[in-house]
């Protein structure tokens, strides 16, 4: 973790980079999370995601870069072990999330949109996150 110096510290508080800093600040509490003995973290290079199975904390996934050929496949790869143990997945969208349909892939793998920008709660906070996505417990 960097320790905090000037350089550190957001001074640039456009939209763009309070937004960058929110995603990100999501990336490093799920780093936090996944140091719990309990947790399985993953770091994949292109997706950052935990596994707590059914307990907290919650499943989740952020900071995910996928290059748009292999959104979908990448999407199936991480939910795989969510779905084997039928157990619910947040997926946390931001504006360093790529490509910019991953919306689209994750509702294609049975994601519903929780959260959207657009919504009245957050028109004041446009940009921060673009949306949050749970796929409820798996069925079989």
């Amino acid at each position: 973790m960097p320790a905090l110096r000037p350089e550190n510290i957001l001074t640039d508080l456009s939209i763009e980079k309070l937004a960058g800093a929110v995603e990100l600040n999501t990336a490093e509490r799920l780093r936090l999370e996944g140091r719990l003995p309990w947790v399985e973290s993953h770091d994949d290079g292109d997706a950052l995601w935990n596994f707590a199975g059914d307990t907290w904390p919650r499943n989740s996934v952020a900071l995910a870069r996928f290059a748009p050929a292999v959104a979908r496949e990448r999407i199936g790869e991480i939910l795989a072990r969510h779905l084997e143990k039928k157990v619910a997945c947040n997926w946390i969208v931001g504006p360093l999330s790529q490509p910019a349909n991953l919306g689209q892939h994750l509702r294609a793998h049975g994601f519903k949109c929780q959260i959207r920008q657009d919504a009245p709660a957050t028109k004041r906070a446009k940009g921060l996150i673009r949306s949050l996505w749970n796929l409820g417990k798996a069925k079989t």
